[in-house]
């Protein structure tokens, strides 16, 4: 049985209405998970006659505590896959039909089976028609098929990344425990992936590739972007301190956003925060590398 796990935070109902109505008859079970919207009260009812089961958190907890508490959900429900979509995502026909007919689908060591999707705003396609199935790392979250058994294996999602950058150290922690995250190259599903930035003359001033379309995130995020991304090198790095160096070059990317100062303010505030990260102090992450440990052992 597959069931699916929306998570919802302020969204654009008409786009959300599309999603829900994509995903509705491809799935067993529908489970929309919202993080306190100010404008639940408006799609509550959309939910309900759809007959969708509803999880309402009433305050943000984070991406990363929804997706734990949808998978909980049907862990108990004993299901064994579960489709994870952002709001933004809409699924075209036969979308889960086509992944679970791949032959990955049925291997004991495939941990997350994704697609590629088209990006709503930009109009870019990531799939490729000459390729199959995948290895990739840094598959996103939404559109894929994650094993409810894998999940459980890793410890969940981390919580304290709370949004940005929970989808690679999720995969990372897979691909640790031999499990592999894997990419349909040639199935495609429908995102949303930010605000695209046109600025091409100031892109070219700043160095910065012409080709390379970075999407306009929130002071907020820019935050969570920066200090997730050092824990994350911290966590993994072989070379952290070559990998830190590269990420701070990406700091002129922002100049190219609306309220450049505002933003490279949090950016910095998250740099800050992620330098002062220790794996010591981490108890999520300790429980993993102990738990890690007692499996290679056994």
């Amino acid at each position: 049985m597959i069931g699916a796990i929306v998570i919802t935070f302020n969204p654009n109902i008409e786009i959300l209405t599309k999603n829900l109505h994509s995903i509705i008859q491809q799935v067993e079970y529908v489970l929309v998970v919202d993080n306190g919207s100010n404008n639940f009260p408006e799609f509550v009812d959309i939910l309900r006659e759809s007959k969708i089961k509803i999880i309402n958190f009433e305050e943000n907890l984070g991406i990363a505590c929804a997706l734990n508490e949808g998978m909980n959900y049907f862990k108990k429900k004993k299901f064994h896959w579960v489709l994870t979509l952002d709001q933004d995502s809409i699924l075209p026909k036969h979308y889960i039909e086509k992944l679970t007919q791949l032959d990955e689908f049925q291997n004991n060591d495939t941990g997350i089976l994704g697609a590629s999707y088209q990006d709503i705003s930009r109009r870019e396609n990531n799939s490729n028609d000459d390729i199959g199935v995948v290895d990739n790392p840094l598959l996103i979250t939404s559109g894929g098929l994650t094993n409810i058994k894998a999940w459980q294996t890793v410890g969940g999602f981390d919580e304290r990344l709370f949004i940005d950058v929970v989808d690679h150290d999720f995969n990372q922690r897979l691909i640790e425990n031999n499990y592999r995250v894997l990419q349909a190259k040639n199935i495609v599903f429908y995102h949303n992936l930010g605000s695209p930035v046109n600025k091409p003359l100031l892109q070219t001033m700043l160095g910065i590739k012409k080709d390379f379309s970075p999407a306009d995130h929130s002071e907020f995020r820019q935050y969570y972007i920066y200090r997730n991304s050092i824990i994350f090198i911290k966590r993994y790095s072989t070379k952290p301190i070559w990998h830190i160096i590269i990420l701070l070059t990406t700091l002129r990317i922002l100049f190219l956003f609306q309220n450049p100062l505002k933003k490279m303010k949090s950016a910095l505030q998250g740099i800050r925060d992620g330098m002062n990260y220790s794996i010591r102090h981490d108890e999520f992450f300790k429980k993993y590398l102990k738990n890690k440990k007692a499996q290679e052992e056994s």
